[in-house]
């Protein structure tokens, strides 16, 4: 077996194994790591690569949201805002004149994701 075989089979074992906070963290690191390419294929000017890196985030935020039980925690709601808010402000970086403006500095959102380095340590 080849080096990237074993590495696709190491990655799909991780994620069957997983248990449902390690795949919280893997999720919110794919996030962190996809809104990073998006803003590197924006200053790039890749419109084409950093809709994809925007979109599969977005997939990643949505599937977040509509599995968390709001009422089940006293953060559920203030969770479910940040959610909102980063979809938010997703769909408006993707405006023609996304590039450069200053209103849609990636910087909110990465420091809102951020907060999982909180829960990891709890």
């Amino acid at each position: 077996m080849n080096l990237a075989m074993t590495r696709i089979r190491f990655r799909e074992n991780a994620i069957t194994t997983a248990g449902p906070q390690q795949i919280l963290t893997m999720l919110y690191d794919r996030l962190v790591l996809d809104l990073a390419r998006a803003e590197a294929a924006q200053r790039a000017g890749d419109r084409g690569e950093a809709n994809k890196q925007v979109d599969h985030a977005q997939d990643i935020i949505s599937g977040l949201a509509s599995t968390l039980e709001v009422d089940e925690w006293s953060g559920g709601r203030g969770l479910m805002d940040l959610y909102m808010y980063l979809l938010k402000e997703l769909a408006r970086g993707r405006g023609p004149a996304c590039c450069g403006r200053p209103d849609t500095d990636p910087e909110p959102a990465l420091a809102g994701l951020r907060l999982r380095r909180v829960c990891d340590e709890r």
